[in-house]
């Protein structure tokens, strides 16, 4: 009957304050809007309080509005492809063909 994709989100893998993005056959944890950190080490902390998003409030370009449990509301975190810049705070994209891992 085919493939279900399993939900690695569920088992909470982010550390205190990433979001947790559940994608085809795997996951990736990110920091909202607002926060900074290693989204898969150390976590991430917040530089302000990050601004909710909902169908009156759209994300700014390149983000995804998502629900954080954590906090109580949703906010936005960056589109598959795109990782955000920790000085600027804005998703930039990512070069594929130079990340090494």
């Amino acid at each position: 009957s085919g493939c279900v994709d399993i939900d690695e989100c569920t088992a909470n893998p982010c550390p205190l304050g990433a979001i947790c993005n559940n994608q085809p056959g795997s996951y990736s944890c990110q920091c909202p809007g607002g926060t900074a950190g290693d989204p898969y080490k150390d976590g991430c902390s917040q530089l302000k309080v990050p601004e909710s998003c909902g169908p009156n409030l759209p994300c700014p370009g390149n983000e995804l509005c998502v629900s954080d449990d954590y906090i109580g509301h949703n906010v936005c975190i960056c589109q598959q492809g795109y990782v955000r810049d920790p000085k600027t705070g804005k998703c930039k994209d990512v070069n594929e063909c130079s990340t090494t891992t």
